[in-house]
């Protein structure tokens, strides 16, 4: 590809941002092009460290993360990202389970 070429590529996804831009303003989604980032605020709340450390310290304990993945996955009042963690690690812990349990029944 050419540099000329690629100029007009960036030059044309440059004015197409502006072009959405300008949209947003004058639907009223959005006041100055400068309010985006102010104008943003997460849906749930922030995870801090501390707790992730201690979810994935207690989902290393064996039997334990079981009983605990699934109270944090499936509590209605969890926050959504560690419920969608817990979902996740419940899925891997109960496959190792089962890759386990075989293993030994095969031997």
């Amino acid at each position: 590809m050419t540099k000329r070429v690629t100029e007009r590529r960036i030059t044309a996804l440059i004015s197409i941002n502006l072009l959405i831009l300008l949209k947003l303003k004058k639907v009223g989604k959005i006041k100055k092009t400068g309010d985006l980032m102010k104008e943003y605020k997460p849906s749930v709340d922030i995870v801090k460290v501390e707790e992730w450390a201690l979810l994935i310290l207690i989902a290393f304990i064996p039997m334990i993360n079981l009983i605990f993945l699934s109270i944090v996955a499936f509590k209605s009042s969890s926050n959504k990202s560690k419920s969608n963690f817990a979902k996740a690690a419940l899925i891997y812990v109960v496959i190792c389970y089962l890759l386990i349990v075989m293993s030994s029944w095969w031997l």
